[in-house]
């Protein structure tokens, strides 16, 4: 602004940040490109020559048609007031006069004039720039990153912790995995809890502390297949091995349910495998004890009288369930996957899932099952006739009212284990005698009503089974030590002697030979393929897209794949001794944990919807048909002479 006649024009100081932004605002309206005139600047009717444009003086601010005035006249501020005296028609005439070219310079030369005052500030807004990109980055990372393993810390070199729902456990750190070993699941089913389900635990039944899981308990009592007898009726714990402490990235579970027989032998080849195992697999396993024999599927009219819902026996079914609800609830808390959970049954313990697959009580408990070598024959005899025969050949000799539960009650555990009648604790692992069409065999599972509520054959026929299901078996599954060593050495005569001797002397000596060799070998295969391999085979092709194997590779003295053959290579319970083994393991080894992790039965190799057959020895083979079962079948043997537990 003019400063009076011929007076300097002042210079104003520079304008801070937020001015210099506000700045090109002022110049909305299209520039005109400069004019070859000098402008006239009116002030009491003298003229001024040109001077550069600057904050204080506007004369340039429309420099192209000479018509800006600059009025005297100051706000209260003292600033002073610009008047723009040009047309916005006379703008736009102009614009369209002007060249596309023009325009572009014009429209850049404008831009970098409102941008220029902002240079000053230019490492200010790129340091703004690259804090909030910065930020952005480190919020994305912590959200969508990957996330760390946070690891439960261990104790004194040795202890780490975990929480279930009824109170702290302490573990031990054992070959760089954690060790926890009889956590209770459910309470002591002593006293009046003897004979029914397992009762879960309360807050005000838990233990106060921490509970000290250093050592595991005893099995539940039981009759070994030497006649020996040993346990504890304090028996419902469970042990468990974990990688590590964690909630992040949770494992595959597997369950273990190992037991000889109904009677006795449990865990047997299912113990706990080495808990370096668990770190190079990376699973979670659980080993539950359950009650069997006497104490775990006594059927009987007082019990039944004095239970609701009214039933009696599959206690041990009952005390499975409940160990697959408690790993259900609590296996998060050792970096275990609820939703992941395969169940491990061997012998007995397949037989008892067998039966659990079936009940619609078990849905959610676990995803998947593999069953080996349990017994193909289920019960069939209703609850009544159940207790009947209960009442007829046991509960009398104890000098019981029939309808006396406290009675049953009240009675020592031998006591109740010695007077088990000897028929009730035999199984069959020889060739079939003449005998066996006489005698009733003892069936401990029984159609109770509750977890088993029919013919468990017309439940797997009809394949609506909520997990997936693998069963299988060893080639030599009944070649038990005690066949083995009933003669000094198996000759060619002693082995044709031994099958004529049988019921298959009667019409198929002749077959048999034709079929078998007359070795040990080949005793054995004709054993465990009438007693498990056939039968098992023959229920596996009922149930729709079953797989089903068998495991052919021979080992220890006797050299066969005995019933163990299996679960130990998956377990490491044994170790490869020769590169044919070694290979052994690593096949089986390969298809189980596959199994386990992707719930796939290696489809490279089976072809379960065609009824196809893995043999598993060195190599994995597919094969059309088991040899030798069609003969067991046609003549009747198979499933009538199938091993019942």
């Amino acid at each position: 602004s003019a400063e009076g006649e011929g007076g300097d024009i002042p210079i104003e100081k520079r304008p801070g940040f937020l001015h210099a932004i506000k700045l090109p605002l002022v110049s909305v309206l299209p520039r005109k490109l400069k004019s070859t005139k000098e402008p006239d600047v009116e002030e009491g009717g003298g003229s001024t020559p040109s001077k550069p444009a600057g904050l204080a003086s506007m004369e340039t601010l429309d420099d192209s048609n000479g018509s800006t005035k600059i009025s005297d006249d100051k706000n209260d501020e003292g600033l002073e007031t610009v008047k723009l005296d040009s047309s916005i028609e006379e703008k736009a005439a102009l614009d369209a006069e002007r060249s596309p070219d023009e325009k572009k310079i014009w429209d850049r030369n404008a831009l970098m004039a409102r941008l220029a005052p902002l240079k000053e500030f230019k490492y200010i807004i790129a340091g703004v720039s690259i804090f909030l990109i910065m930020l952005i980055i480190i919020v994305v990372v912590a959200i969508t990153g990957p996330r760390h393993m946070v690891a439960s810390p261990i104790i004194d070199g040795r202890f780490v912790w975990a929480v279930t729902s009824c109170g702290h456990v302490e573990g031990i750190l054992e070959d760089g995995a954690v060790v926890f070993r009889g956590i209770p699941y459910a309470r002591s089913p002593t006293g009046d809890r003897r004979w029914r389900k397992p009762e879960p635990f309360l807050l005000e039944t838990c233990w106060n502390n921490t509970l000290k899981a250093h050592n595991s308990t005893d099995t539940c009592w039981q009759v070994y297949g030497n006649g020996t007898i040993n346990g504890n009726e304090d028996c419902l714990t469970l042990d468990i091995i974990t990688p590590q402490v964690r909630y992040s990235n949770p494992l595959p579970v597997i369950v273990l349910f190992g037991a000889e027989s109904l009677t006795g032998g449990s865990p047997g080849n299912l113990e706990l495998p080495p808990p370096r195992l668990s770190r190079i697999r990376d699973v979670v396993f659980v080993r539950p004890n359950f009650r069997i024999g006497v104490l775990g599927y006594l059927a009987a009219k007082a019990l039944t009288n004095s239970s609701y819902p009214h039933t009696s026996g599959n206690y041990g079914l009952l005390d499975a369930v409940q160990a697959l609800r408690w790993v259900k609830e609590n296996i998060v808390h050792f970096a275990g996957d609820p939703k992941a959970v395969t169940v491990l049954g061997h012998r007995a313990g397949a037989t008892m899932l067998t039966a659990i697959v079936a009940s619609h009580k078990v849905e959610d408990l676990f995803t998947q099952a593999w069953l080996s070598s349990g017994s193909a024959i289920f019960p069939g005899v209703p609850l009544v006739e159940s207790e009947q025969q209960s009442q007829d050949q046991y509960i009398r000799k104890l000098n019981c009212n029939e309808r006396d539960d406290a009675c049953l009650r009240r009675l020592d555990v031998e006591e109740l284990i010695d007077n088990v009648p000897e028929s009730w604790l035999k199984v069959e692992h020889d060739l079939p005698q003449d005998v066996e069409n006489t005698e009733q065999k003892h069936q401990w599972l029984v159609q109770d009503g509750v977890i088993v509520k029919e013919h468990l054959s017309e439940v797997w026929k009809r394949g609506n089974l909520s997990v997936k299901v693998v069963i299988g078996t060893t080639a030599h599954a009944d070649a038990t030590k005690a066949l083995y060593n009933s003669r000094p050495e198996w000759t060619e005569e002693e082995v044709r002697a031994k099958v004529a001797n049988s019921m298959l002397g009667y019409n198929l000596t002749e077959e048999v030979f034709k079929r078998y060799n007359a070795t040990w070998s080949g005793l054995a295969s004709i054993v465990s393929d009438i007693r498990t391999v056939c039968p098992l085979l023959y229920l596996a092709r009922q149930i729709p897209s079953t797989p089903f194997y068998v495991v052919t590779e021979p080992r220890g003295k006797s050299r066969v794949a005995d019933v163990n053959t299996d679960v130990d290579a998956i377990l490491e319970h044994d170790v490869p001794r020769t590169p044919e083994q070694r290979r052994f393991f690593i096949a089986i080894q390969q298809i189980f944990y596959r199994f386990v992790s992707l719930g796939k039965f290696d489809h490279h190799h089976s072809d379960a919807s065609n009824n196809k057959i893995l043999l598993i020895g060195q190599d994995p083979l597919i094969h059309p048909d088991y040899p030798n079962c069609d003969l067991w079948i046609a003549n009747d043997y198979v499933p009538r002479y199938a091993r019942v537990d």
